[in-house]
């Protein structure tokens, strides 16, 4: 998985406690107006293991929940 950053304590972006917000890279729409351009590159951010990232999200008592954005994270 390419991540364009991580926030690992954000109580901004999430509905209720703390949450992990991941911003992936890559996105094909390029709509009018996007507030993120630098990550619709398909070839950005960095390249992360996802179980290391996953057990590393688990590890955290804290964590309630995980945001996802980006670029398109689907």
């Amino acid at each position: 998985m390419r991540i364009a950053g991580i926030i690992e304590d954000d109580i901004v972006d999430c509905d209720d406690g703390i949450a992990v917000s991941l911003w992936t890279v890559g996105c094909p729409h390029h709509c009018k107006g996007c507030h993120n351009v630098q990550s619709q590159s398909l070839t950005g951010g960095l390249d992360v293991n996802l179980r290391v990232l996953y057990d590393e999200i688990k590890s955290n008592p804290l964590v309630s929940g995980v945001t996802f954005s980006g670029g398109e994270p689907f």
